[in-house]
């Protein structure tokens, strides 16, 4: 079984109700697998969006994308520079990045949009993004228990992921063509 932030939420809420809430786990190995299982899924969820954003640079309608194109690849580089900075974590912590590509999505708390008008992929990469900010939040709260360097990365990625919102909310509504009463 993969682990993801959801088991981890999952078992932390389990040992919450515990009688012995206070106990201190010894089993460090046992730590480990887990925060490289979700040092990966975090690798897993860069690396998809990295392939999403150069995706949009490839929609059919050009005129729209002409203008947008050049963020686009700067998201790819950003969020190709994120994966590579977790890779180097999960190195760091003994572990081993996992990018194998047949998974690779079913992996990610990210999705792979179907869609080909612009408007609709960065209203739902919107939602991607948003969606990683809840995950990296609730990751960047675990590993601070256990390991403050990973915790300021995974912090450090979430202001990206934050910053990102705020642009494509931006560029979303440069889109949103206006209502007419």
């Amino acid at each position: 079984m993969i682990t993801t932030v959801g088991n981890v939420i999952e078992i932390d809420r389990r040992k919450a109700n515990q009688a012995d809430r206070l106990r201190v786990s010894t089993d460090y190995t046992a730590q480990r697998t887990v925060m490289e299982a979700m040092l990966n899924e975090v690798l897993a969820t860069e690396l998809v969006c990295v392939l999403r954003y150069r995706r949009y640079c490839f929609v059919r309608k050009p005129s729209h994308v002409d203008g947008v194109k050049p963020a686009f690849l700067h998201y790819a580089q950003v969020q190709q520079e994120q994966a590579d900075r977790i890779a180097e974590r999960i190195l760091q912590l003994g572990g081993a990045p996992y990018v194998d590509p047949s998974d690779l999505a079913a992996r990610s708390r990210s999705r792979y949009p179907g869609g080909t008008d612009l408007q609709d992929l960065v209203g739902e990469d919107l939602l991607f993004v948003r969606t990683a900010m809840e995950n990296y939040e609730v990751m960047v709260r675990y590993f601070e228990r256990l390991d403050l360097t990973t915790a300021r990365v995974l912090a450090s990625i979430l202001a990206i992921h934050r910053q990102h919102a705020e642009e494509l909310s931006a560029l979303l509504i440069g889109l949103t063509p206006p209502l007419h009463g």
